[in-house]
């Protein structure tokens, strides 16, 4: 088989707000970190265990980033599909990598599944009540 495939999929919570940048081209660039966890039963103590994985995410769609900075907020289950890369920096003299999710374009994605219950959030309460039958025209 020849090539190779570089490609990552979460579904997990958004940790906090996103960020979003902008570029000096006009261009902006959404961060978020989602958190993924993973739950069993200790067979040595018989006790739940719950292990959390933090993922740094950035986007580089433009329209993507545009829903990301309206619609996503902390709290919200997302779906990603993207590709992961490595992204090297200095702290206090050493060199360290992180791993980051990269969405750029053709076939990457980032759905919410669920959106942050909040008390005061207009948007959620619509979308929550959006019934399907609502007369669709085909």
């Amino acid at each position: 088989m020849a090539g190779s495939l570089n490609k990552v999929i979460l579904i997990g919570n958004v940790g906090q707000d996103p960020i979003i940048h902008t570029l000096p081209d006009g261009n902006k660039v959404a961060r978020l970190s989602v958190c993924t966890n993973e739950k069993w039963t200790s067979k040595k103590t018989n006790e739940k265990v719950t292990e959390i994985e933090w993922h740094k995410i950035v986007v580089f769609v433009p329209a993507l980033t545009s829903y990301i900075e309206s619609y996503v907020k902390k709290g919200c289950q997302v779906y990603i599909e993207g590709i992961l890369k490595k992204k090297p920096y200095v702290k206090d003299g050493i060199e360290k990598i992180v791993p980051e999710i990269h969405i750029k374009g053709f076939n990457h994605f980032l759905i919410v599944l669920n959106f942050a219950k909040t008390d005061n959030n207009q948007d959620n309460q619509q979308i929550d009540s959006y019934d399907m039958d609502d007369s669709i025209e085909f």
